[in-house]
């Protein structure tokens, strides 16, 4: 694969804030994002679930409030466009492929092409896991591509303290550090 993928597709997304019934281009929603995420290490962090299996949104919602996150659910790519327009933003993204409506590779193109939310980590986790797959989704700028029929809850855990609690350089080299 030679570059990032292009996807034309059919799918649009409805204007996240009124829900108006109208169709209008992904490439056309703006945002006004109004903080950059400077809030102290001490707050919880904020993980977005996106996926449309109820069972897979519980099992992650209960295991990531277990350690201590805060958790949001969307259930489609609407739902989850309209709780990126509001502030405070998720510190991490689970997102998965087949959703109604867009296609996940669309959702994390976007993400990581607009400014105010391209920072934010993209796992994506999906049943789909083809080596095509996977490499389209990294490619996307996702930071790491877990398979549901594979997954370790507890893996994809320690990827999202370290995604969501990034150690700061001057602790980074102490940690490292052997003397």
């Amino acid at each position: 694969m030679a570059g990032a993928p292009s996807f034309s597709s059919p799918y649009l997304f409805p204007n996240p804030i009124s829900f108006h019934p109208s169709a209008i281009p992904l490439s056309h929603i703006t945002f006004s994002f109004l903080s950059t995420r400077e809030e102290p290490m001490a707050e919880k962090k904020k993980v977005l679930i996106v996926d449309d299996d109820p069972d897979i949104l519980e099992f992650l919602s209960y295991n990531l409030k277990k350690e201590g996150y805060e958790v949001e659910q969307a259930t489609s790519d609407m739902h989850a466009l309209w709780l990126l327009a509001g502030n405070p933003k998720p510190d991490l993204i689970l997102l998965d492929l087949m959703l109604p409506g867009t296609h996940g590779f669309e959702i994390c193109q976007y993400l990581k092409s607009t400014p105010g939310l391209k920072k934010i980590p993209v796992i994506i986790l999906s049943a789909r896991g083809s080596a095509e797959d996977i490499e389209t989704g990294l490619t996307l700028g996702a930071e790491a591509y877990f398979v549901k029929a594979s997954f370790s809850i507890t893996s994809l855990i320690g990827l999202i303290g370290k995604l969501a609690f990034p150690m700061p350089l001057p602790q980074l080299n102490e940690a490292l550090s052997f003397t």
